[in-house]
């Protein structure tokens, strides 16, 4: 599909993914970011943008065009690794996904901005996990081409959020700072926001380990390092439920139990089964090849539109994009084509 696509027409358009765990501020960002542009353009396009962003919480990625200047750039909205209704390796793969279509449709991936609340008084687990895949998913080239936002400034004062930064700078970022990864505040107005998106538009594209991996090793997500890091978290979770269940078996073979005791036991054994059962199945789901899943539905998508060498100058390389993204993805488009 791709090659019938001019460079200058994928030019006309960047990509930038927002990451961070759930309830950073990741989609008030993204709304600050569209708001003012969505109300001065007044295209019926781009009024559609908030729509898919009232949200409260994202769930799925979502597409959404914004204009910076005479710049369209696609910000994806990416949910949290530690959303409470997907699992880990589900997020993964939606943006893995996301990202492998990105990359064989010759989209420009500019950066990464990954926000983190100020009013977090500690580095929490689920904030350390996802951190984790985070850098395993860029690799060291493309951090470059990252930026990390503290959000909320207006919750907390000036000195106790300079402590906070200067926490987040010496002890949890330092690594992709010293491999050239900026830090910045968003303090929750437009200005702020256009400036880190605008300093991620003027470097050059990059292109993620997860990308390489997926698409020119064609690894299945499985071996690559953030599916493999999310594929032994989820064998340790094997290990503690299997310790549990061990231990809900011995106190089935005490007899001085009461009814409600036994009960109880087998209820939470029926719930550690359930949950191993869950650890696995997700282990299952990491063992698949994302670039030839996302070929095939470029492919399909191509039949659908019934492309030809006419197609890409009648349809802009933006609604394209978005479709085909939709499309394969099976995720939000915040914008009609």
């Amino acid at each position: 599909m791709t090659s019938f696509i001019s460079s200058e027409q994928k030019k006309d358009v960047s990509m930038v993914v927002v990451m961070g765990v759930t309830g950073a501020g990741k989609s008030n960002f993204i709304n600050t970011l569209a708001g003012k542009e969505v109300t001065e353009e007044g295209d019926s396009l781009y009024a559609c943008t908030l729509i898919a962003l009232f949200d409260s919480g994202t769930q799925s990625c979502k597409l959404i065009p914004v204009k910076i200047g005479g710049t369209t750039v696609l910000i994806i909205d990416t949910p949290g690794f530690d959303e409470a209704e997907r699992s880990d390796a589900e997020i993964l793969s939606e943006i893995a996904r996301l990202l492998a279509a990105q990359y064989k449709l010759g989209v420009e991936l500019k950066g990464i901005v990954y926000i983190h609340r100020i009013t977090d008084i500690r580095f929490t687990g689920s904030a350390v996990k996802t951190f984790e895949i985070f850098k395993k998913m860029c690799g060291e080239k493309p951090l470059k081409n990252v930026m990390l936002v503290t959000s909320r400034w207006s919750e907390v004062n000036e000195v106790l959020g300079s402590r906070r930064e200067g926490e987040l700078r010496e002890r949890f970022w330092s690594y992709m700072l010293d491999h050239g990864s900026n830090m910045s505040r968003f303090y929750g107005d437009r200005d702020s926001a256009v400036i880190l998106i605008s300093q991620l538009l003027n470097k050059a594209p990059i292109v993620l380990n997860l990308q390489r991996e997926l698409v020119d090793d064609g690894k299945s997500l499985k071996n690559t390092s953030a599916g493999s890091y999310v594929y032994d978290e989820l064998e340790l979770l094997k290990g503690e439920h299997r310790e549990t269940l061990a231990d809900l078996a011995r106190l089935r073979k005490e007899s001085a139990r009461s009814k409600a005791q036994k009960r109880r036991i087998e209820s939470d054994a029926t719930k550690a089964e359930r949950k191993l059962r869950q650890a696995e199945d997700q282990q299952v789901s990491l063992d698949r090849q994302i670039a030839a899943e996302v070929d095939e539905g470029i492919a399909r998508e191509s039949r659908t539109w019934s492309f030809s060498k006419v197609l890409p100058f009648v349809l802009p390389f933006l609604s394209l994009v978005l479709h085909v993204l939709s499309g394969i993805l099976g995720v939000p488009m915040a914008i009609p084509i």
